[in-house]
């Protein structure tokens, strides 16, 4: 449920060699703002909210 949202992380989205390729930014923000609106994940940009998915994963 948050892989999607937490591969958008600025602590790991340019180290993994094809995250991008398979889980392009559009979708995992749409991810995150979903996860957002269902109360699963906090924070006012993508970048807390991913950060946050990650923390819980």
């Amino acid at each position: 449920v948050y892989q999607g949202c937490a591969n958008q992380a600025p602590a790991i989205r340019d180290d993994a060699p094809l995250n991008a390729t398979f889980n392009p930014p559009a979708i995992g923000e749409n991810i995150c703002n979903s996860l957002a609106n269902k109360g699963l994940v906090s924070g006012a940009t993508l970048d807390d909210r991913a950060t946050e998915a990650l923390r819980i994963l």
